[in-house]
């Protein structure tokens, strides 16, 4: 058998992982693509795309790429630390 199934791990080109927050920042689920988010939560991936760009109008869900995340909890622990000094 030569078929062959794709690897989850692998992610391919323009694939960015999702984070879904809760009101107070805290992460409830982690998506890996656009796509797999916008099944998940029954909305389309554009939708999905706007939210996390914060170019939607209305927003059912708050999205954010793990990316952006990250850069903004490196950003949150550097300012602290520079007020502690």
């Amino acid at each position: 058998d030569y078929s062959r199934t794709p690897q989850t791990k692998d992610r391919g080109k323009g694939t960015k992982p999702v984070l879904w927050l809760s009101d107070d920042g805290s992460i409830i689920q982690e998506f890996y693509s656009v796509h797999s988010a916008a099944k998940a939560l029954g909305i389309s991936a554009q939708e999905v795309s706007r939210i996390c760009s914060h170019k939607a109008k209305t927003i059912k869900f708050n999205l954010v790429y793990k990316s952006e995340y990250i850069e903004e909890q490196r950003l949150s622990v550097r300012e602290s630390y520079v007020e502690a000094a």
